[in-house]
């Protein structure tokens, strides 16, 4: 009887693990989708060579630094509150989270390809003061 419990258990377990991934995944996709139909109506998004937001056809936003959680939750609400972006409630902790795994913190300049670092250094630089190296 208790190698039956046991097994129950062990599968109990392993079947909640693949629910909860699958859950997750669908979340991440989700929130992706919502971000790419957000943010897609004005503007792309690039970090390094990686494009968060694709938008043909619109202003690319090269960030030089990722942000963190709060960083990306000022950002979202200065897009709605002075670039009039409709975002609803329950989508606006998605959009920051997922912005957050996608350009957190940890992603800088340094992915950027050389092509990239000139358009930066030429662009951006003119008036900041930015010199990649």
């Amino acid at each position: 009887m208790g190698k039956i419990a046991f097994i129950l258990v062990i599968f109990s377990v392993i079947s909640g693990c693949g629910t909860s991934k699958k859950e997750s995944i669908t979340l991440k996709e989700d929130s992706k989708n919502i971000v790419q139909q957000t943010c897609s109506r004005c503007h792309s998004l690039k970090v390094g060579n990686k494009y968060i937001v694709k938008a043909e056809g619109k202003p690319e936003i090269h960030l030089l630094k990722g942000k963190d959680r709060e960083g990306w939750s000022s950002t979202v609400m200065r897009m709605i509150n002075i670039y009039g972006c409709e975002v609803g409630e329950d989508e606006f902790d998605k959009i920051v989270d997922f912005l957050y795994q996608e350009a957190g913190p940890e992603s800088n300049i340094n992915t950027l390809n050389i092509e990239d670092k000139e358009l930066v250094e030429l662009t951006c630089g003119t008036c900041h003061g930015i010199v990649i190296i």
